[in-house]
């Protein structure tokens, strides 16, 4: 509590979306707009964050070394982030945020799941767009991180040809290989329909 507001540290509140503090961290820095101090976040210096640590070394969300700055959110803030993540990834975060804020049990504000745990267990806390069964079958997935830093995969045909943007460029000028107006069509629409789902 921050006079009388429930609030989480930054690492309580990755734990919860099942992450490291860096996306939480990233999305205040890129978004101000969206995440308003006093109201979605507050940081805590001097007097109130010796208070605020020193009513909450009980709880193991503070050390004793405090440091000279500390960043908690609330469940306003809480909810900011679940919009930036994917949906069910933010629905289960602030279903934790909120269980939390309840004293019901949360996830451990010291082991965030990595993505490499969240792609070899099934049900982990951070959803991926792709099941590990898809994977352990030979399927191609394209993962990408759309401006949001939210995940994104899709499916990639066996018989698709893989480049690198700069590798497709060199195809696409090298003499020897013939490109009918439908294959260049059909990469000028996959690039623009990409480009839109980008926005």
């Amino acid at each position: 509590m921050l006079d009388d507001v429930p609030v989480l540290t930054m690492q309580r509140l990755a734990a919860c979306f099942g992450m490291s503090i860096d996306p939480i961290r990233r999305n205040r820095e890129l978004f101000p707009e969206r995440f308003v101090h006093g109201v979605h976040w507050f940081r805590l210096e001097g007097d109130a964050l010796r208070r605020f640590g020193l009513a909450n070394l009980h709880t193991g969300e503070v050390s004793r070394n405090f440091g000279r700055s500390m960043i908690v959110w609330t469940e306003a803030g809480a909810q900011m982030h679940a919009a930036c993540f994917a949906p069910t990834q933010g629905k289960a975060g602030l279903a934790a945020v909120k269980a939390y804020l309840r004293g019901e049990a949360a996830p451990s504000a010291s082991a965030p799941v990595s993505a490499a745990t969240a792609v070899q267990a099934p049900g982990a806390s951070m959803p991926w767009p792709v099941s590990p069964a898809d994977l352990a079958m030979g399927g191609r997935v394209l993962l990408s991180m759309n401006h949001r830093g939210v995940l994104q995969a899709e499916p990639v045909p066996t018989e698709a040809f893989v480049a690198t943007a700069a590798e497709l460029a060199k195809q696409l000028a090298a003499p020897d290989v013939m490109w009918t107006r439908d294959d260049l069509h059909a990469i000028g629409a996959a690039a623009m329909a990409r480009l839109a789902r980008r926005g």
